[in-house]
């Protein structure tokens, strides 16, 4: 997209003397990007707003994904996000502390999710995610007279977050496909619940990210 992509540096002058202090090649923002333009992306729907959650709805590889964002205000103006994804009662975490500063109410803000699939095997079971922040641009008040704008002359503010090419989800995947050497388990029965103690058992580790089972 045109015009989103800025490098930025900071620099301290002290006495005639220059020190960089920070330096970033990857700061996204932009006004009304044009995302349109970008091939064969599919976006979440905003499902619901609570007084601290939002869920957008969405279609990933075919499967119904379900983006849960949350917020805790921690101080004044500061507030703490998370964002998980849910689909068929399994998920996990994406985001689990981002800090944004406010001057309203955090549920002005809203995300604007999108994913676009990537050539896997199979097909349809690796994605790229972005998320983008998206907040209310009001209009500069006119000399003489009061602005009046049309809802669909608003315009937004978008600042990208997070990005991931690694979400690995997809409905009814062949995995057929993967190899012809390749060896598949098989469920040997109906779902077990198992109850452990409060013991450490170290055979039911997980050694991979945050997932969760409903």
């Amino acid at each position: 997209m045109y015009r989103c992509l800025w490098s930025y540096r900071v620099w301290l002058r002290v006495n005639g003397v220059d020190h960089r202090l920070w330096g970033d090649d990857e700061l996204w923002v932009a006004k009304d990007p044009d995302f349109s333009s970008i091939s064969d992306a599919s976006y979440a729907r905003l499902k619901s707003v609570g007084s601290n959650t939002q869920e957008y709805d969405a279609i990933v590889g075919g499967a119904r994904v379900q983006f849960i964002a949350k917020w805790q205000h921690i101080g004044e103006g500061l507030y703490k996000y998370t964002l998980e994804y849910e689909a068929a009662g399994v998920g996990g975490v994406l985001i689990d502390d981002f800090r944004l500063i406010l001057q309203g109410d955090p549920r002005s803000v809203t995300f604007l999710i999108y994913t676009v699939p990537m050539n896997s095997i199979p097909a349809g079971a690796s994605h790229r995610l972005r998320v983008w922040l998206k907040t209310f641009l009001p209009l500069p008040s006119e000399s003489g007279s009061d602005a009046f704008s049309l809802p669909f002359n608003d315009s937004y503010i978008y600042q990208r977050i997070f990005k991931s090419d690694s979400l690995k989800i997809g409905s009814c995947l062949d995995f057929g496909t993967v190899s012809s050497k390749v060896i598949m388990g098989y469920a040997a029965g109906p779902p077990k619940t198992f109850t452990m103690s409060h013991s450490r058992d170290t055979r039911y580790e997980g050694k991979g990210g945050t997932t969760q089972i409903g």
